[in-house]
Order: C-alpha cells, then structure tokens, then sequence
C-alpha cells in the first residue's frame, strides 16, 4: 500500500485554490510551476494525459519544492506508484 501524508487534507486547505493543468514539455512545467507560486498559488494537479507528464511532474518537484505538486488522470496502481515516484503528494 503507498501512504501519502497524514496531514494532507489540512496541507491542501491552506493552499485554497490547486491549479489543476495538463503539460507535455518540462520547462514549460517549471515555468508553470514558478509562476503559480510567485501568484500566491500553492498547489498544481498535472494530469496524466500526456506522455511526458511524469517527467514534467519531476522537474517542477526538482525546481520548485515550495509547491504542493499533485497528479490526475490516475486510474490504476502503477500509476499511483509512478507519481509518487515522480514527486506527487496527492493524486
């Protein structure tokens, strides 16, 4: 079983507003990413409808660290084991 943390539900609260995006080119995610948070945005929600959503998902978890990443679009087991990997915190 994968645990994500315990005090999530309170982590998203204060966050207010998840942006909830679908990106396919990593740089653009970390740009994303840093603009979101420069506009008082604390959480993102990639969605897994592209084929470099992972790798986009773990640049913005490398790049911005202050943010509460996310992943959508999960529909099976592997994939929840896939984001956390890729430095999700909720999916």
């Amino acid at each position: 079983m994968i645990a994500f943390p315990d005090n999530l539900c309170n982590q998203i609260k204060k966050c207010a507003i998840v942006a909830v995006v679908t990106v396919d080119v990593p740089s653009q995610a970390v740009q994303l990413g840093q603009v979101l948070t420069a506009s008082g945005i604390g959480a993102i929600e990639l969605t897994l409808r592209t084929s470099h959503a992972l790798e986009c998902m773990r640049a913005i978890a490398d790049s911005v660290p202050e943010i509460l990443i996310g992943a959508g679009t999960v529909i099976t087991p592997h994939q929840v084991q896939s984001v956390k990997s890729a430095g999700a915190t909720f999916a």
